[in-house]
């Protein structure tokens, strides 16, 4: 298995673990969810059994679910799916930038809290895995030429 294939696999193993924790925590309740860092109204959504918080958990879980896909898809793991290196390079964008919008914050954050801390490991670790799809959306881009893209393949 070649580098980028392994930050592929690397990054859609994170993103499914990701998807498993927006689960758990929904199972988990109201608390759970607050630990992960979920707004204040999807907590109280949570305690007041109201549709949102389970919607949102949800509908997150799936996307995660659907971009891990992509990542094992542009692995060599499973088929090629449409639209490979758009949504490769989409997710590595998202990624890093949600990785890097938390930096100006990490000099304010209360480190004897738990919450701030998770906060901080979780923007690292998704800051990480964007680097895994980026790596992984360079060498897909690079291999494909427009004669031998999939349909809708192209960035």
């Amino acid at each position: 298995m070649t580098f980028p294939e392994r930050c592929l696999v690397f990054g859609g193993s994170g993103v499914l673990m990701g998807a498993g924790l927006h689960v758990v925590a929904l199972i988990g309740g109201p608390r759970w969810i607050e630990f992960v860092g979920a707004p204040p109204s999807v907590v109280q959504s949570a305690s007041q059994g109201t549709w949102l918080a389970p919607a949102g958990a949800l509908g997150i879980a799936a996307l995660l679910t659907v971009w891990a896909l992509y990542a094992f898809s542009g692995a060599g793991r499973i088929r090629p799916l449409p639209m490979l290196k758009t949504v490769l390079g989409g997710v590595a964008l998202i990624f890093l930038t949600r990785g890097m919008i938390s930096l100006p914050f990490l000099s304010r954050a209360d480190w004897t809290s738990p919450i701030e801390i998770f906060a901080v490991a979780a923007s690292v670790f998704v800051f990480v895995l964007g680097a895994a799809y980026a790596v992984g959306f360079w060498s897909v881009w690079r291999s494909q030429s427009p004669a031998t893209s999939l349909p809708g393949g192209s960035c």
